[in-house]
């Protein structure tokens, strides 16, 4: 039987971590030698030898960290990562997946380099570097993992509808908005007065109704009889809604990226639009001043279904299974796929930096807080982030400078 992986490092974070962390994530439980002083490496490097530069193999490119794990000697963090998450399934269940996961982790990868360096960083240097980094985290890095419906796109762009109609044409429209809500979730319940006060400001009282929560038969019946659908997320890598909405014969107005690019094609089963107010307006008004292209595009995206997704047979099947799903008004429950796999253990490792950092930076993203609550709460999780784990603290002066000496940077 296989003992337990050994984890060679110095006694600090570093790149060492997110290995402690996949590792606990996977209950799996872990022993480490920790390297204390220049000696301690020198050992690792020459193995059994007496030359520095003769190597035997444990410690390739003479650099750590360093895991042994089933009879092997493995180094390089992200090498080892994907040797972890494929050997406890977490790395997706294809090779899109995968992709996906991988896409995502990268992006954190470069998050989490951007913050190792300020512990060192010189005191006259750090003041800027600190908001340098803010800045990035705040409009570059965590918008792309707040995977929200971008609802307000959608107010927005029934704004710009208005302009263009006639106050005849106008009194017509209505925009329903519904999904899935829970008054117990607080970024539900935040959300949701957001869309509200958009739509009193915007004075769309009267052509906007909420339903949250609403039932399958209210659905049906919205899809049997609306003119379009509007898809407003971006980014993701599939959604039911479009499907739903093709089968039913509803043409589809959605953002061009993500899976519309697959499901919904352009100008045949509906619109693919820039996540602008604007274009998304001028694909809502084809449909007001041409009324066949309702079903014309519904008869087309029904076809698109039954041929692109699914045999004739699960197609009609689909909307009956479709329709048990409960829809969401925000992301779901893991950045990838339908179960856990590392690139939620990263995120939330990196979002756990960045409340250090700055706990002020996540409270523009109401998603990422929701999903770093769930996942801290998984019981593995939860007992690494417990007092006397493994996990390490944030580094201080006196590990810098024992880390100084040991890899002479």
């Amino acid at each position: 039987m296989a003992g337990k992986p050994v984890l060679h490092y110095f006694n600090g974070r570093g790149r060492m971590e997110c290995i402690r962390w996949l590792l606990a994530a996977a209950g799996v439980e872990f022993e480490e030698k920790f390297i204390g002083c220049p000696e301690d490496l020198e050992k690792l490097i020459k193995g059994n030898t007496k030359y520095v530069y003769v190597l035997d193999g444990r410690l390739m490119f003479q650099q750590v960290p360093m895991v042994e794990i089933d009879g092997m000697t493995l180094v390089q963090t992200r090498s080892i990562l994907n040797y972890i998450a494929t050997k406890y399934n977490l790395y997706g269940k294809d090779a899109k997946e995968r992709a996906l996961i991988d896409m995502y982790t990268e992006g954190i990868f470069d998050l989490t380099e951007m913050m190792l360096p300020l512990v060192i960083c010189p005191p006259d240097q750090r003041e800027a570097k600190i908001l340098l980094v803010k800045d990035k985290i705040k409009n570059r890095y965590l918008p792309a993992y707040e995977k929200k419906k971008n609802l307000p796109l959608a107010l927005s762009a029934l704004v710009q509808l208005r302009k263009r109609l006639t106050s005849q044409d106008w009194e017509r429209v209505h925009l329903f908005m519904g999904g899935g809500y829970n008054d117990r979730v607080l970024e539900n319940v935040e959300h949701y007065k957001e869309l509200k006060k958009i739509v009193q400001q915007s004075d769309l009282e009267r052509h906007v109704t909420f339903l949250p929560s609403f039932s399958d038969r209210q659905k049906i019946s919205l899809l049997h009889g609306c003119l379009c659908v509007l898809y407003t997320p971006s980014n993701e890598h599939f959604g039911i809604v479009p499907l739903e909405a093709m089968y039913m014969q509803c043409p589809v107005i959605a953002i061009n990226s993500g899976g519309p690019l697959e499901s919904v094609v352009h100008k045949v089963t509906g619109f693919l639009c820039e996540p602008d107010p604007v274009r998304f307006s001028e694909a809502m008004d084809q449909f007001i001043h041409k009324p066949s292209l309702k079903a014309t595009m519904g008869l087309a995206g029904r076809a698109r279904v039954a041929e692109k997704f699914s045999t004739e047979v699960f197609a009609e099947q689909l909307f009956q299974y479709v329709t048990k799903l409960v829809l969401k008004s925000h992301g779901q429950d893991y950045l990838v796929g339908n179960k856990l796999t590392r690139v939620d253990i990263h995120l939330l490792e990196v979002l756990l930096y960045v409340e250090e950092l700055d706990s002020s930076l996540l409270a523009p993203f109401p998603l990422l807080k929701a999903l770093k609550n769930r996942i801290s709460s998984l019981p593995n999780v939860k007992k690494f982030l417990q007092p006397g784990s493994q996990r390490k603290p944030p580094i201080n002066a006196k590990q810098i400078e024992e880390a100084r000496k040991i890899f002479k940077f």
